[in-house]
């Protein structure tokens, strides 16, 4: 079994932190006494942190600052910053090495392994043979990047000859559309065309599937063989359209799924006939974006498909499932709450809400959402981190933010 993953891209905001911090104390706090400590990144029941993107502002921040080091000063918390990330936005390494000495690893751009190697040997590296990266992407190719940050991780795959497959959702969607010509940064769609390509020279499997709702709900056409929607002449070759059902079925074995914030939680060294357990995060408000509905919308195609599934709304995603919400007079568009409550019940779905993140914003759960669950942070700490509560013949957990 190896260690527990953390990979960060997009700005650890304070409450993030807070949340992060209490819940690996509390499962420190319920660690068997005596147990083995190895202080090596990647050791059984260590923590590895990876921050790359505007995720290492965290590490000089005064907010934030405070958290790294209490998490940083137990024995098997280990945090590994992209030195491409600190360098452009103006980091010194002095910097990191006064405030975290010994602490904060930060590999240099030509140095062995590099920032995606190390996150690979932490992840595959745990499980034999060839095991499939899965990257999802949720943001539009040139928007944040994301996207460029899954290239890299894609690339580095191959180098290490790891077969890839590629989700796209929601305006992720975008990163296989033709004919981009950015005048900044790489080329998304051309890149993800090269990594199929050079998968297909190295005897390796490449898949790029983009949710068919969302492709459609932004004008990518598409056409059905009778047996399936193959795809669109807006995409690059190698993409596919598919439903969510289909990219549920690629999706569940794949024991490592990354994307710009994301979390892998290993079960066993061992492969067995599990369905890899999925952790949805919902960390955005109800209505300014598409993030809860296709939070939920994955988390239902998971446990549909027997996968265990549990939705956790933390952060500003507890204003999801608190208050009456009532959709205007005629609108066609229903609320959240309505849609939590009118699920069929599946066995293998799980609602929860963190308590402290209600009490930060001064309010309270929904009365009526009776299938949400409350949880304080040893119940976090449970979910997220105690394998003995999840499948055991599962190889990993994936946990996803929306």
């Amino acid at each position: 079994m190896a260690g527990n993953v953390f990979l960060f891209g997009s700005v650890l905001s304070p409450e993030r932190m807070s949340w992060i911090e209490n819940a690996i104390k509390k499962y420190y706090e319920e660690k068997p006494a005596g147990g083995a400590t190895s202080h090596e990144p990647g050791s059984p029941g260590s923590f590895s942190f990876f921050l790359t993107g505007d995720a290492v502002y965290s590490l000089t921040e005064a907010e934030t600052q405070t958290a790294w080091s209490s998490l940083i000063s137990l024995p098997d918390v280990h945090v590994t910053a992209d030195s491409d990330a600190t360098v452009i936005r103006g980091i010194l390494k002095t910097l990191m090495e006064e405030r975290y000495p010994d602490s904060v690893i930060e590999p240099g751009r030509s140095e062995t392994p590099t920032f995606w190697s190390s996150v690979l040997n932490q992840t595959s590296g745990a499980h034999p043979g060839k095991p499939t990266i899965g990257w999802i992407q949720l943001f539009s190719p040139y928007s944040s990047p994301a996207a460029s940050e899954g290239i890299a991780c894609l690339s580095t795959a191959l180098e290490h000859n790891l077969n890839v497959s590629v989700f796209l959702f929601l305006d992720g969607c975008h990163a296989v559309h033709t004919g981009q010509v950015p005048e900044t940064g790489i080329n998304i769609g051309e890149s993800l065309g090269m990594i199929a390509g050079r998968s297909a020279e190295k005897g390796l499997s490449c898949t790029i599937l983009t949710d068919r709702y969302s492709s459609n709900t932004r004008g990518y056409l598409s056409w059905d063989n009778g047996s399936g929607t193959m795809g669109s002449s807006c995409t690059i070759r190698p993409a596919r359209i598919r439903d969510i059902d289909v990219m549920i079925r690629q999706m569940r074995t794949v024991p490592v799924l990354l994307s710009e914030n994301s979390g892998y939680i290993p079960f066993s060294s061992a492969l067995g006939p599990g369905q890899n357990p999925v952790v949805i995060l919902i960390t955005h408000t109800p209505y300014s974006s598409e993030f809860v509905y296709d939070g939920i919308s994955l988390a239902v195609a998971c446990a549909n498909q027997g996968i265990l599934t549990r939705i956790i709304f933390l952060e500003d995603g507890v204003y999801a499932v608190s208050g009456e919400h009532q959709a205007p007079e005629g609108s066609p568009a229903g609320t959240i709450p309505g849609l939590i409550s009118h699920l069929p019940k599946i066995s293998t779905m799980q609602f929860f809400v963190l308590i402290p993140s209600l009490a930060l914003r001064g309010i309270s759960k929904n009365g009526k959402l009776t299938m949400v669950t409350e949880i304080d942070y040893e119940g976090l700490a449970g979910i997220l981190f105690r394998p003995e509560q999840n499948d055991s013949d599962s190889i990993a957990q994936r946990i996803l933010f929306f």
